[in-house]
């Protein structure tokens, strides 16, 4: 059996790379939808603001920030 080429296995990575983006997206958008149903809008507020310094401190730390 043969190995695959480089070309191949870059495919593929690329192709599994997409799927996961993907995925984190539509399940970060549903649990948004359901959040909206769920909580008042100044609740929702403070959630998106929190979810802004998440991020925010999550970017911090993966590009080397501790």
């Amino acid at each position: 059996m043969t190995e695959p080429t480089l070309k191949h296995q870059t495919t593929v990575s690329l192709f599994w790379s997409f799927l996961d983006k993907f995925g984190q997206q539509l399940i970060y958008l549903g649990s948004s939808i359901v959040l909206m149903r769920i909580l008042d809008p100044s609740e929702y507020g403070l959630i998106g603001a929190l979810a802004v310094f998440i991020a925010f401190s999550t970017l911090l730390i993966d590009s080397g920030f501790t």
